[in-house]
């Protein structure tokens, strides 16, 4: 099976070739047009088990043109995020630490092996595959990363090999998983991806973006002063209503406003938006003290004290030698059936 991306904003009937139209609209779609264009220019280079296949473009018969991708069979980490709000059940630390450490994977081969910076990695655009016999729920064990939505990805030019030389100037993702450099129009690096996947942990663990505002004043604000509440552990101690809670009782804390997001397989994130949950008491959501430590070790607001992606699978690699162990013990016992 296949999936199809076609190109937004144009409906069936508008050819791709350039056409007379309205005053102000031609620029539009030829805007959408490039952004397509660069989205299969990136994607038709790109290899890997946690990165999206990209097959070939075509054009429909309605003249439309479209990106043949692999088909995941699935759901997006923003849909998982989702139900684990509207059951009151917190993702499992372990799920967490499995996601992430796939998404770690495609960063790195992203920045090291292809120089690509993602510019828009968020919930949305992380797709959970379900492996048949896998074990583990949704996202879990049973699961394999798949990241999409390459719209706004980039190539980042220099001779640096360690993701913290070459710089870029360009758009900004979904805002609320946006690093401090990005939302003021700086010059940006690979790190910027590195913020974004702490923004991402962070969800998990909290079932809430750690710079969700009521305004995108206020986002930029507290992602640019890097002002959000800690992530509790399981140390900690105190009465809960001054923890970090998951809930749909207050919009104002919990509402997130994005810009310049692109559509994917997984679902945009634009728009202002509370973020839904089921009724009741807020959830209280803690993690590991070394979940909490990574978190704070990727969203730092500096670029050049940011980790690089080697820097961040490094201080993964146990866990990596682990994953790698479980799933090879999955496999004999698969063999042995």
């Amino acid at each position: 099976m296949f999936a199809l991306k076609q190109l937004a904003g144009l409906s069936g009937g508008e050819k791709w070739a350039s056409t007379p139209r309205r005053p102000g609209t031609a620029r539009v779609e030829e805007s959408q047009v490039a952004a397509m264009a660069q989205e299969v220019s990136i994607l038709s280079t790109l290899e890997h088990p946690h990165i999206v296949n990209y097959y070939e473009q075509v054009q429909c018969d309605d003249g439309t043109r479209a990106i043949v991708m692999e088909y995941v069979e699935g759901a997006s980490l923003r849909e998982r995020i989702a139900v684990a709000l509207e059951t009151r059940t917190p993702i499992a630390e372990e799920e967490s630490w499995r996601i992430t450490l796939q998404i770690t994977l495609a960063l790195r081969y992203l920045h090291m092996e292809m120089r690509i910076i993602h510019r828009d990695l968020t919930p949305g655009n992380v797709l959970l595959q379900h492996v048949p016999g896998g074990g583990g729920g949704p996202g879990g064990g049973g699961s394999v990363v798949k990241i999409a939505d390459f719209g706004l990805a980039t190539a980042l030019a220099g001779p640096d090999r360690s993701g913290g030389k070459g710089e870029a100037l360009g758009q900004v993702g979904t805002m609320l998983y946006a690093a401090p450099e990005l939302v003021q129009s700086q010059p940006y690096t690979h790190t910027a991806d590195v913020w974004s996947l702490g923004c991402i942990i962070h969800e998990m663990a909290a079932l809430r973006p750690p710079f969700a505002a009521s305004s995108l004043l206020h986002v930029v604000k507290k992602i640019v002063e890097c002002d959000h509440e800690p992530l509790l552990t399981h140390d900690d101690s105190g009465d809960d209503s001054g923890e970090i809670a998951a809930s749909s009782g207050d919009p104002a804390a919990q509402a997130g406003f994005s810009v310049g997001s692109t559509s994917s397989a997984a679902g945009s994130e634009g728009g202002f938006s509370a973020v839904s949950g089921a009724s009741g008491p807020p959830l209280v959501c803690r993690c590991s003290r070394e979940m909490a430590q990574l978190v704070s070790n990727l969203l730092v607001v500096d670029p050049a004290e940011r980790p690089s992606i080697v820097r961040v699978a490094e201080m993964l690699a146990p866990r990596m030698m682990g994953e790698l162990e479980r799933i090879s013990a999955t496999q004999r016992d698969l063999l042995a059936e």
